[in-house]
């Protein structure tokens, strides 16, 4: 599973190219991807992605209407997991992008069987989502649905909320999970804690995992 750093590297690729171009048209080829917003294809063409933000593994795409062709009068969002198998894919003449889950020469003949999303720009540029296991999606939402995810998540390394005093804050914050709380942390993992999105955003095994060796901890103590 693509983990903060991959995620953060597919930010930066999709934001170097596909800012500020025009939706044609976007095709669903598998309904799972979408299953939240049935009225996906039909609501994106005739707008744009304004900027590209993120937190743990979520992207969040903001999205601009450009012209009264549109359906959208306000602003919004696509929230968009990769989770195990997801890749974003941006082909146009000169160039193909390609970042997430581990990519093969294979992925880049598009579409192929496991392309589930294909957003086709005015200018004949393409961004494909491709999810082998359909375990991603693509999900969209208003301001206070940006809000409400970005509410679920806790201090993020490389950003300046994360700190050594507000790393200790983890250790002692207890109560409800359902209540924003961390549960009772004498009956927590150190690894089951620091994978913990509501506590820090982004982290997955792998990370946790190296963190662990080379400070020498017992992930399951």
């Amino acid at each position: 599973m693509p983990e903060l750093p991959e995620v953060e590297v597919v930010r930066r690729q999709l934001e170097s190219c596909v800012l500020n171009r025009t939706i044609e048209s976007v095709e669903c080829l598998h309904p799972k991807t979408t299953r939240e917003n049935p009225e996906f294809d039909k609501v994106l063409p005739g707008s744009q992605f304004e900027s590209i933000d993120r937190i743990g593994k979520i992207l969040a795409f903001k999205i601009k209407p450009t012209a009264t062709r549109s359906p959208l009068t306000t602003n919004c969002f696509i929230l968009a997991h990769l989770k195990m198998t997801g890749q974003f894919i941006f082909v146009d003449e000169d160039e193909k992008i390609g970042g997430g889950h581990s990519l093969t020469q294979s992925d880049f003949e598009l579409p192929h069987k496991h392309t589930r999303v294909i957003f086709n720009f005015t200018d004949g540029s393409k961004l494909y989502f491709n999810d082998m296991r359909l375990f991603g999606y693509l999900k969209l939402v208003d301001q206070a649905g940006k809000d409400q995810a970005w509410a679920r998540f806790g201090i993020e390394p490389g950003r300046p909320e994360y700190t050594w005093e507000n790393f200790q804050r983890i250790f002692h914050k207890k109560g409800p999970l359902e209540k924003g709380g961390l549960g009772d942390l004498k009956k927590t993992t150190l690894k089951a804690l620091l994978l913990n999105q509501q506590a820090i955003a982004g982290l997955g095994n792998i990370y946790v995992d190296e963190a662990c060796f080379r400070s020498k901890v017992l992930p399951y103590r």
